[in-house]
């Protein structure tokens, strides 16, 4: 007697999947809402303020993020930077894994492709601008990755948690490259109002920007941006190694009794995030500023944890979360100018937002962590 395979429904395929997207909508909505009664408490016009976020305000000469092409071009700007970030978190979270040290690497990588740029001379043409950019991304890549082999070992090898781990190793990479920019480079620099900052690299190893609208340009670091989404969609939806990292996340027990290397998905994993926050260093150092700044970053490694919980650890939901977020950043720097809002304000109506738009992601890492838990006890029992 042969049974018919069961025809799935609309429903069935995409229901959870759009009741996810809904519950996001809800809480961004929610969040909105509290910054505006905040705003309104405070004696500010949230409907004034909001249009200045991302509409921005003409009678101050602001865009916000989406008001014209410099708006357009600092939202995207920043959006490049955050969706590697949420990415490289992303999987970690995804295989059960807390790395918070994307940021680490980030400076790591930056430093590592200036002194590839600064250092290593290259043939003048087509050839050295092609060669020279590819092995600065190679170089930082690598370092990254090395960097966040260390704690992979550590918890592999001796039980050590990654949290305590990446966050100690974040203020070793930060500090030992401010110390090395301000023994080997600041001397040729000078303190500038930009901040600690390294000369810049060869010519060859500047990418230069793509034009836009209005006669602005955007950085061309936004594809290389879009390429890594790429690749870690097709790693998730298409590869054995995006299931069994999914397996990991939900089981680890019940992944290493099916036969898969928890250890080795694991270091595979921090590397890779590694090699992501290498990456996003580059993009500063090779495709923006083509030099090493020590403060070029407010904290792209952190911001990723966020916006991978609003995507719901999903490489297409951390796309949208990223530049959900990447607008939020550049119109709440409208506010000041636009409304007298004090700086303090304006964030506290940004976190607000983005606090609540993370909930339902956090609340569904916190539930696969309970289950997590469970099952590995329902285990030792038996």
């Amino acid at each position: 007697m042969s049974l018919e395979k069961a025809e799935l429904t609309f429903w069935d395929k995409y229901g959870e999947g759009i009741l996810q997207v809904l519950q996001s909508i809800t809480v961004i909505l929610i969040g909105f809402l509290g910054g505006g009664i905040l705003m309104y408490l405070w004696g500010y016009d949230p409907v004034n303020a909001y249009k200045s976020m991302f509409i921005g305000n003409e009678r101050y000469g602001m865009q916000g993020a989406f008001g014209g092409p410099l708006g357009w071009s600092t939202t995207l700007r920043e959006f490049m930077f955050l969706l590697p970030s949420g990415l490289a978190l992303g999987i970690c979270f995804l295989g059960g894994i807390f790395n918070i040290g994307v940021e680490g690497a980030l400076y790591l990588g930056a430093f590592s492709s200036f002194v590839v740029g600064y250092l290593l001379p290259m043939p003048g043409g087509i050839v050295g601008r092609i060669l020279h950019p590819l092995l600065c991304m190679i170089v930082g890549a690598a370092v990254g990755g090395a960097w966040l082999f260390i704690p992979a070992i550590l918890k592999v090898k001796r039980g050590a948690h990654e949290v305590v781990t990446t966050i100690m190793l974040n203020y070793i990479a930060t500090f030992t490259t401010e110390m090395l920019v301000v023994t080997a480079f600041l001397p040729k620099t000078g303190i500038v109002p930009g901040g600690i900052l390294t000369p810049p690299v060869r010519d060859t190893a500047m990418v230069p920007p793509l034009p836009f609208a209005g006669g602005k340009e955007v950085t061309s670091g936004v594809i290389i941006s879009l390429l890594i989404f790429g690749v870690i969609y097709y790693l998730m939806r298409g590869t054995t190694l995006g299931y069994m990292i999914k397996c990991v996340g939900s089981n680890p027990k019940a992944a290493e009794y099916g036969g898969i290397d928890v250890d080795k998905v694991t270091i595979i994993l921090m590397v890779l995030s590694g090699v992501i926050g290498g990456l996003v260093g580059v993009l500063d150092v090779v495709f923006t500023e083509y030099r090493f700044n020590q403060a070029f970053s407010p904290g792209y490694g952190f911001t990723g944890i966020p916006i991978a919980l609003i995507g719901r650890l999903n490489p297409v939901g951390i796309l949208l979360a990223s530049f959900f977020i990447a607008a939020l950043h550049v119109g709440a720097r409208s506010l000041q100018p636009a409304t007298g809002m004090p700086k303090e304000v304006s964030l506290a109506i940004e976190g607000m937002i983005v606090m609540f738009a993370a909930l339902p992601g956090l609340f569904d890492m916190i539930r696969a962590y309970i289950r997590r838990r469970r099952a590995e006890e329902k285990e030792e029992v038996k």
